[in-house]
């Protein structure tokens, strides 16, 4: 009797843990969007072209709204879609097991995204600033090369040889 009392409280407590365990995996995303109508604002999960909607939040009078991740949504990191309808929306890199705080503005939720706590996000804008860079020295260099007139090319020969 005592052992089978033993073992249920251990069984129990394992049980616990690993409850525990789950739920500490699941994410969150809090975050408040400045000059936003109160209302409805989504959040869709990116399968493949299309997305598919996982949740839906209400935006207070203050632009704060809030999301969890669910166990059964299995939801794996990779690329979300944060908006209120198809025009005014922000495309997202997160990792679900993350708590994120994110800030914005309804008027331009790409331009002034600010996002903490997201390393996928962190990355994501490391490799964009690294892209525009390169573009940017890309373009100087088509520029210079446009410039350059097959006349210039042939005086400049013609100037080594001398």
């Amino acid at each position: 009797m005592a052992t089978t009392g033993a073992i249920r409280i251990l069984f129990l407590s394992c049980l616990l843990l690993l409850s525990h365990i789950g739920q500490s995996q699941q994410g969150s995303i809090t975050g408040q969007i400045s000059n936003a109508p109160p209302g409805f604002i989504n959040l869709h999960y990116y399968v493949g072209h299309k997305t598919t909607r996982i949740e839906a939040s209400m935006v207070d009078y203050h632009g704060n709204f809030s999301f969890g991740f669910l166990p059964d949504q299995n939801v794996k990191r990779g690329f979300f879609r944060l908006g209120f309808n198809d025009s005014v929306y922000t495309d997202l890199v997160l990792d679900p097991s993350e708590n994120i705080t994110l800030h914005t503005d309804y008027n331009s939720m790409f331009d002034s995204l600010s996002i903490r706590g997201s390393a996928e996000y962190d990355a994501m804008s490391s490799f964009v600033v690294l892209q525009k860079r390169f573009m940017d020295k890309a373009g100087v260099i088509t520029r210079d090369v446009q410039g350059i007139q097959p006349f210039d090319l042939l005086r400049d020969e013609k100037i080594r040889r001398i």
